[in-house]
């Protein structure tokens, strides 16, 4: 058991009760959440480690469910020792923002509960979900789509709350260089005479642009434009959800894209604050909302003159399966994801360095796995036949993420694969790629 492992929820019920806490784990998620309950948390045969992995959990949870069907059960075995633990490091103060719920039988009354359960917010196993999501501390999402031939996965997406990050202090920088537009020429134009922040361009093979800012650069590699069909192709499975159908014929222009995710080292650059829980310069930005997105872009095009912006949804599906260079795979560059994506399998509950796996047929680096990527787009439902350009939804709720993340299964970061977020969550595994 990895002791960084941290964990949104821990479920706690008696074995007669899985039945129950497996559709609460399911359910929450499905809404994002990342949660531990031994039944598919802990491998099998893995009895010998069994209290250490429960007291690892229990130290790395953030919140607690309790579940029971019969109030004997919470008095017993495990149960008892796992809601009490955490209940007297609530006390200590060592978890001062944590929270304990019960999802008991509608039928059970206060006086039959334990009286350390019985200050908890209790929640009816008939009606749970109706408000499990604002006890635990954010809106209830719209339902994720799994694959109705897959098996539920283990533990997916570490997720948290939108929460004020005290280091999110947007530094307006007092100074700006521009680049000479153009292949070929590389200009520096003094703006202001304070501390100097250089933004530089520059060509190199293909056309690819190259782009600085003070000693952060990050490569823009052109995709010529062409018609692929989007969504739920061959190559996909049976893991393919209903969210990427039907498939569409879409034609696309010329455009260019970031060759890697945008990295700790280039949003510093510009923002002057890294807001990401994985600290190193040369690891893609986490824990950024589509709204921070877009004041990074914003600023970092005062700051160039160019008009960088994130990819749509169509523009990233068609770079990842490799532009009109494509092979076919079902993921970004190959059909073997090792070779390709920091993912769950591989990732060591952290995420890596850009460029160090294998890159697709365009020269693009971890569009499977690694972090999620923001689109665009407004998320809405596909519709039949052929477009150009197509740019999402009008409106809605749910922007669009793509790609997978390092603590995804294999499925999800697939080069078809669609998922949903407000634009306004932070997740520790979403980060995001420019556009131009």
């Amino acid at each position: 058991m990895n002791s960084q492992k941290k964990y949104d929820v821990f479920i706690s019920s008696k074995s007669e009760d899985y039945p129950i806490a497996r559709e609460i784990y399911t359910f929450l998620e499905g809404q994002g959440y990342r949660v531990f309950f031994a039944e598919k948390s802990i491998p099998l045969g893995a009895d010998s480690v069994f209290k250490k992995t429960i007291d690892h959990a229990l130290d790395a949870a953030q919140n607690m469910i309790v579940v029971g069907s019969d109030a004997t059960y919470l008095s017993e075995g495990w149960v008892h020792y796992e809601w009490n633990t955490f209940a007297v490091e609530i006390l200590s103060g060592r978890k001062s923002k944590s929270n304990i719920l019960t999802v008991l039988n509608d039928t059970i009354s206060i006086n039959d509960i334990p009286i350390g359960l019985r200050s908890c917010q209790n929640l009816p196993i008939s009606s749970y979900k109706d408000t499990i999501c604002e006890y635990l501390g954010r809106p209830h999402l719209a339902e994720d789509n799994r694959p109705a031939t897959a098996s539920t996965p283990s533990s997916e997406e570490i997720k948290k709350p939108t929460i004020a990050n005290k280091r999110r202090m947007f530094v307006w920088l007092g100074l700006s260089l521009i680049a000479m537009i153009g292949l070929g020429l590389v200009g520096y134009f003094t703006l202001f005479a304070a501390t100097e922040t250089t933004v530089q361009q520059a060509n190199t093979s293909q056309s690819d642009l190259v782009f600085a800012v003070g000693d952060v650069s990050f490569k823009m590699v052109l995709v010529e434009g062409g018609t692929f069909t989007m969504g739920a192709t061959a190559e996909q499975g049976t893991e393919a959800t209903s969210d990427e159908l039907p498939v569409r014929s879409v034609t696309l222009s010329n455009y260019y894209i970031g060759e890697t995710e945008v990295t700790q080292a280039l949003w510093q650059a510009v923002m002057g604050n890294n807001p990401s829980d994985f600290s190193r310069n040369d690891f893609p930005v986490d824990k950024v909302t589509w709204e921070d997105c877009q004041i990074f872009i914003q600023k970092l095009n005062q700051m160039t003159k160019q008009k960088f912006r994130l990819p749509t949804e169509a523009e990233w599906e068609f770079a990842a399966r490799g532009g009109n260079k494509s092979a076919g795979y079902k993921y970004a560059g190959s059909n073997r994801l090792e070779d390709v994506a920091w993912y769950q399998d591989n990732c060591g509950n952290t995420t890596h360095p850009v460029k160090l796996m294998q890159a697709n047929e365009l020269g693009l680096y971890d569009m499977s796995g690694n972090v999620y990527e923001w689109c665009q787009d407004w998320f809405g439902a596909y519709e039949s036949g052929a477009y150009a350009n197509p740019t999402g939804a009008h409106s809605g709720n749910y922007r669009v993420l793509r790609g997978g993340s390092w603590y995804n299964y294999a499925w999800r970061c697939r080069v078809s694969y669609r998922r949903t977020c407000a634009p306004s969550v932070t997740f520790y595994n979403v980060g995001m790629r420019l556009a131009l």
